[in-house]
């Protein structure tokens, strides 16, 4: 599976009053390209927590190498799992502002269904990742 692409804008409200974004819009951003790539393989995530399950962030990570200011048009690529899934698994990203290397992260999810207990990876949803 080939790497996921989506780009934001960083609005006024993400920064502070030297106009440099909070590191906390950072986990927001990361949400907003994973729930873009589902929608890209045709996952739709409300539709898969209707169908009894769910993917939480049980682990987040993210190195920042250079602020981010309002009005910066961030790249954000989310790579794919390289493994077999398992109950468990890892994407990272990585952000840019045109060249500039501004963070690198991971977020490891987990597949529980609705009592919240761990699952095998739905079969519709290894299809579709490939």
């Amino acid at each position: 599976m080939t790497d996921f692409e989506t780009s934001i804008r960083v609005r006024y409200a993400e920064t502070d009053a030297m106009g440099v974004a909070h590191h906390s819009n950072y986990f927001v951003w990361l949400e907003l390209v994973r729930v873009e790539w589902l929608r890209f393989l045709g996952l739709d995530y409300r539709q898969m927590e209707a169908d009894g399950f769910a993917l939480p962030v049980v682990e987040a990570h993210l190195q920042y190498k250079s602020p981010a200011f309002f009005d910066d048009y961030i790249k954000i690529i989310l790579n794919p799992p390289v493994e077999k899934l398992h109950a468990r698994f890892m994407l990272t990203y990585t952000l840019s502002r045109q060249e500039l290397l501004i963070a690198k992260g991971y977020t490891v999810h987990a597949f529980i269904n609705r009592q919240r207990q761990l699952i095998k990876p739905p079969a519709f949803f290894l299809e579709r990742i490939g």
